[in-house]
């Protein structure tokens, strides 16, 4: 019970095996909700599903939800699941789970730090392969040359090679984190 004048209480902050039941609880009622809310149609996104001509049609009918803005079927869907895989890995250790704390130390600054590099990559791609990237630098994107761009496994590899160049500098930036104190470091 909150008392007036006295902050609530964390609830993640409590001893682990404490934290655990409760990621999995939140995860699964939030994930079930999902389902339950979407099922009925009637609340949480803009776009209703509709009965397809195949089940695996309408499945992905069911889960396109409104990403920008986030509608509530949306939220659910991500978070409920997300906060089960939290409670999985909260006692994972070792070297791939080190890497990957890296990154969670500093999300801001990787998400801005990505972009960049995202888009630096997208310039020098087009110059090589089109020889001009002009519609990149403040041209309009229906400048765009016919026939630009990468299938899935070019993707998937400007994604890993993203990640690599990125791993050193959000190690960098989180040791400089670790020694500032000031509120504001939070938030990068």
């Amino acid at each position: 019970m909150l008392v007036r004048g006295e902050p609530p209480k964390p609830l993640l902050k409590p001893h682990p095996e404490t934290r655990t039941h409760r990621l999995i609880g939140f995860g699964a009622g939030i994930t079930v909700g999902f389902v339950v809310l979407g099922a009925t149609n009637v609340y949480g996104d803009p776009a209703p599903w509709a009965v397809q001509e195949s089940m695996p049609a309408t499945v992905l009918s069911f889960l396109n939800s409104e990403k920008y803005p986030p509608s509530l079927l949306y939220l659910m869907m991500t978070l409920g699941p997300g906060l089960l895989w939290l409670a999985a890995f909260e006692q994972a250790q070792g070297r791939l789970a080190s890497w990957l704390i890296t990154f969670g130390r500093v999300p801001f600054f990787y998400y801005v730090a990505h972009l960049f590099l995202i888009h630096a990559l997208a310039v020098a791609f087009a110059g090589v392969t089109t020889g001009d990237a002009s519609w990149l630098l403040g041209g309009k994107p229906s400048d765009k040359p016919a026939g630009y761009g990468m299938g899935l496994s070019g993707v998937y590899a400007t994604t890993v090679l993203v990640v690599l160049i990125l791993y050193p500098l959000c190690r960098g930036f989180a040791a400089l984190k670790a020694h500032h104190r000031g509120w504001w470091w939070s938030y990068l």
